[in-house]
């Protein structure tokens, strides 16, 4: 159970919503809890958002050693992926497992605080990244894009999941 927002964001704008993030006291992990700071989360794509009033990081208990984004109190961030070799786009999102059940089949609901920051990044990127129709395939859908995104298609990139 959760709730995500789409988009595509160029890299300037994500470089402001990364910078936001730091702005708003979020810490960022990579997929096995290791702290990501501000000189190198340009190169990671894939990370999940923190505060410490959320309560404590949940890990997998399999082989992969990784957060379990769905028991913790983590909004997990995608970020756009532009591959120029390609000519393709992929998709980011923000998402939040926001309850859960747990072993006994017993619903747990994440701390308020969490959606409420929650909400603070999806009207960040409502505000700074326009909804607007894009090409997927043979149809037309709305998005949340950036302008220059839709030059890039326009030149003959792919928007894709």
């Amino acid at each position: 159970m959760g709730r995500q927002i789409n988009f595509y964001m160029n890299k300037s704008i994500q470089k402001a919503f990364i910078d936001y993030l730091f702005q708003n006291n979020f810490l960022l992990f990579d997929k096995k809890a290791t702290y990501i700071d501000k000189v190198i989360s340009d190169n990671i794509s894939s990370l999940y958002l923190y505060k410490y009033n959320y309560g404590n990081i949940i890990m997998r208990q399999d082989n992969t050693k990784s957060i379990d984004s769905l028991k913790s109190p983590v909004i997990q961030l995608n970020k756009t992926i532009i591959k120029e070799n390609e000519k393709k786009i992929l998709r980011g999102r923000l998402w939040l497992s926001h309850q859960y059940y747990d072993d006994e089949g017993m619903m747990i609901k994440k701390e308020e605080s969490l959606l409420k920051d929650y909400q603070l990044l999806v009207r960040w990127v409502k505000k700074n990244v326009p909804y607007q129709k894009i090409r997927k395939g043979n149809c037309y859908v709305n998005e949340y894009v950036n302008d220059e995104i839709i030059d890039l298609q326009n030149e003959g990139f792919v928007l894709t999941l």
